[in-house]
């Protein structure tokens, strides 16, 4: 138990079985509790919704798959190979942090609790889009399904959805560096047209305050980010700035330049803040040319341009 609800945990909020308390010495209920980094005790009924509903998940994982192993043991029956496991609305209560990790983390408890060789099918409704984004590097398209689910004309319709592999790999899709903390933004905007809401190819993955100074910025004054080509942006040094480069055709320029001015990529305080920090990593050796290409490509490329 201690070690499932560990993996289900975000990394930097770290949950751990605490020891069983008693509320008062009226109340005769042992209540278990959670060690967290602010405190080596919290009644789990005290804590928060999203922390109570971890520690829920963690004991049902636990306690089903026990149980059964228990009951095939004294049946003479061997351990089922296949496991399904169903989630409704799995991203309800959780912050975004968590959103983004409940998944991979819930596949690593079931390897865990499981032989390897047992099958694993999770079925799991969702709002959410960073939790498609975190499913990702998981999604095999021969074994796995997107599903969508929209009422049309008073009727639900259940429809099978290409999946549509954004690489989001934890980079910006606006400013090409990595954001351990990002939102999904509707490229073409819920106020521009509703209807692409949910639409999985609408999505990219970017930093909240980028997210925030595109807003309801039309699609058609913007460069999508799978569009662009490399060498269409560079960045400049030692200055930092991020220019368009001559190599990107006429047609997309002013579209090009509108961004990096609505988005504030160019050379806002923030995103040169951003760019100074992974490019002295790399000056001071905490970082390889390979290592900065992955976490700021843009800056790797002006490096080896130099």
């Amino acid at each position: 138990m201690a070690e499932v609800v560990s993996t289900l945990t975000v990394g930097d909020e770290p949950c751990q079985v605490g020891p069983i308390l008693r509320l008062s010495v009226d109340d005769a209920q042992d209540i278990p509790s959670i060690k967290t980094e602010y405190s080596d005790a919290v009644p789990i009924v005290l804590a928060s919704s999203a922390v109570r509903r971890i520690t829920g998940l963690a004991y049902m994982l636990v306690w089903a798959w026990s149980e059964h192993v228990r009951a095939a043991a004294q049946l003479g029956l061997k351990v089922a190979g296949q496991v399904i496991l169903l989630f409704d609305e799995i991203d309800a209560h959780l912050h975004p942090r968590w959103q983004r990790a409940i998944i991979p983390a819930i596949l690593r408890v079931m390897d865990h609790l499981t032989d390897r060789n047992t099958g694993v099918q999770l079925i799991a409704a969702t709002h959410s889009p960073l939790v498609l984004a975190s499913v990702e590097p998981h999604f095999d398209e021969d074994l796995d399904r997107l599903f969508h689910l929209e009422i049309r004309n008073g009727r639900v319709h259940l429809d099978v959805k290409p999946w549509a592999a954004q690489g989001f790999r934890n980079l910006c899709a606006y400013s090409a560096m990595y954001e351990p903390v990002g939102t999904v933004d509707h490229f073409v905007s819920c106020h521009e047209d509703p209807s692409k809401t949910y639409e999985w190819d609408n999505y990219r993955y970017c930093a909240a305050w980028i997210n925030s100074s595109k807003g309801n910025a039309p699609a058609g004054d913007l460069l999508d980010p799978f569009d662009i080509e490399n060498g269409w942006f560079e960045i400049h040094l030692p200055s930092l700035q991020l220019r368009v480069s001559d190599t990107i055709p006429d047609e997309f320029r002013e579209r090009a330049e509108y961004v990096l001015n609505r988005l504030h990529l160019r050379d806002d305080e923030r995103v040169i803040r951003q760019r100074s920090e992974w490019y002295r990593m790399y000056q001071c050796g905490e970082l390889s040319l390979d290592g900065l290409d992955g976490k700021a490509p843009l800056i790797a490329a002006a490096i080896d341009r130099a």
